[in-house]
């Protein structure tokens, strides 16, 4: 079933319950595809869905429409979650333009290569388009996800669509933010870590340009919609902090291990960071999620990574994490490297050339050979302190 939004503003989104990856973030609680239907004269859809839930999404429009004409399907983004059902659009409303600005196009022509481009409209940022009563304010906002992320605004109204800005990866039968009754900060901070924190400057430009708008409702392609100016300040203030400082009074300790010594070494840096009023959280990653790690760190004060050595370098379940790291901007933050070995050491060594380079200060290096010694044991621990009262 649908859901009316506003006047004349319907949400004939896709619930994903079942997903639990999108592109390498964890979705414990699946995901929604966020589409929007306004009806004026111009009937106008705003995305489409992720291909496997077109025809749900395409048999909400015509319990709205009830036999009307589709005229408008805007894209505001072209990666298939968001772009993947267009075909099967076109097919069940056959005068239905396909609405996009230039970057879009580029991309488009290549995802669906058989498009008729004569049914294509194509704008540039900053152009509008009437569709009766109300007006789409077009613009380009690239690298807010993806080098084509557009967003549209209507006037008229306050309605901003912001395509995967103030998103968040998690599957809601309620559409709005204060209906939830949930705490959604965690998937918040995680999606940005992962699809939006390198890249500051666009970034913070489009929190200025939305912000600028004043809008009365928020409508990104992911997660709850925010409709009071509380919540629409709450998203505000919240992407905020995660673009300029997200620091928080918190030690991320991650590591990974083979015959435990290193997961002991993570222990004793905990017990020593525990002794303080800091929030102290412990990642094995031979469980826990890369995406989760990933906001976990880009938050903290200060952090400990920790691997045994395996032929001469780290045990390769680190070397994702390592890779993306490089996407959380973490110059300033510093660091313990810990970790065991048998036949000779390399995991140490590995991490702090790849954590060094991105600004991050190493303030401790341990590493025991087979078990550790009762010096060692202590060195764990006084570097858990030392981090903790950073």
């Amino acid at each position: 079933m649908s859901c009316k939004l506003a006047d004349t503003l319907y949400d004939v989104s896709a619930l994903d319950w079942e997903i639990r990856d999108f592109h390498g973030v964890y979705t414990p609680q699946g995901s929604k595809y966020n589409s929007f239907l306004i009806l004026d004269e111009k009937i106008t859809i705003i995305d489409s869905v992720k291909e496997q839930y077109g025809k749900e999404a395409i048999s909400k429009i015509k319990e709205i429409t009830k036999g009307k004409e589709v005229d408008y399907l805007v894209s505001l983004h072209t990666e298939p979650d968001h772009a993947g059902s267009i075909m099967e659009y076109f097919k069940e409303f056959k005068n239905m333009k396909l609405v996009c600005l230039e970057k879009n196009y580029e991309f488009i022509k290549n995802f669906l290569p058989d498009l008729d481009e004569s049914k294509v409209l194509v704008l540039k940022s900053g152009e509008s388009l009437s569709i009766g009563e109300k007006t789409l304010n077009f613009k380009s906002l690239p690298m807010t996800h993806w080098p084509d992320t557009t967003s549209v605004y209507v006037p008229e109204k306050g309605w901003l669509f912001t395509s995967d800005f103030f998103g968040s990866l998690i599957s809601l039968s309620k559409p709005f933010y204060d209906q939830i009754g949930i705490d959604i900060y965690p998937f918040i901070r995680d999606y940005f870590a992962f699809l939006m924190r390198p890249f500051e400057s666009l970034t913070k430009k489009a929190l200025e340009y939305y912000k600028s708008l004043n809008p009365t409702m928020i409508f990104p392609a992911h997660g709850p919609f925010y409709r009071r100016p509380e919540d629409i300040k709450y998203i505000f203030d919240a992407t905020e902090k995660l673009i300029e400082d997200p620091t928080e009074n918190k030690v991320v300790i991650v590591y990974t291990t083979m015959w435990h010594t290193t997961e002991r070494m993570a222990k004793l840096i905990s017990e020593g960071a525990g002794c303080s009023d800091c929030e102290v959280k412990v990642y094995d990653l031979r469980e826990d999620p890369v995406s989760v790690i990933m906001g976990e760190i880009m938050t903290c004060k200060a952090f400990a990574i920790g691997s045994p050595t395996v032929y001469n370098g780290v045990f390769p379940n680190i070397l994702p994490l390592l890779r993306l790291m490089r996407l959380l901007r973490l110059k300033g933050k510093k660091a313990v490297i810990f970790g065991s070995y048998g036949w000779s050491g390399g995991a140490v060594k590995e991490i702090e050339e790849a954590i060094k380079p991105l600004g991050v200060e190493v303030i401790e290096k341990i590493e025991t050979r087979f078990a550790l010694k009762q010096e060692e044991v202590k060195r764990c621990f006084e570097a858990g302190k030392m981090l903790a009262e950073l």
